[in-house]
């Protein structure tokens, strides 16, 4: 091996490294709201929610401005998982395909202009 193969080496094998310590999980960031209106799109971010998924149990609660960040085991493409949100005796909940969204998540209480976000019973 030349010498000057060495450095590109040790970097190559640090940085495999430090990224199969993230392998298999994948961060999701999103914001919980009571609502949705036509006009003025997303209302009323909702603090204190419990945020979960079916798919590996773990769980985040929203900050002041309705933002949550969850970091979960990856989801193969074929397959779906589940964000369910609750607080005050209320529950929405978005089924994802996988773990890709963009890059803000949206989770609406009551309706989405996608329409009802609610949860399947059972």
């Amino acid at each position: 091996m030349r010498i000057w193969q060495a450095p590109a080496l040790v970097l190559a094998v640090l940085g495999t490294s430090c990224h199969a310590t993230d392998q298999g999980f994948k961060t999701i960031e999103g914001r919980v709201y009571a609502g949705h209106d036509e006009v003025r799109g997303p209302v009323d971010p909702v603090a204190g929610a419990t945020v979960s998924n079916n798919w590996d149990r773990t769980t985040a609660t929203t900050d002041q401005s309705g933002r949550f960040v969850i970091r979960v085991k990856r989801v193969a493409a074929d397959e779906f998982m589940i964000l369910r949100v609750d607080v005050a005796g209320k529950a929405a909940c978005r089924r994802l395909a996988g773990t890709a969204t963009g890059p803000i998540l949206e989770i609406f209480l009551d309706g989405s202009p996608f329409g009802s976000q609610r949860c399947e019973s059972g």
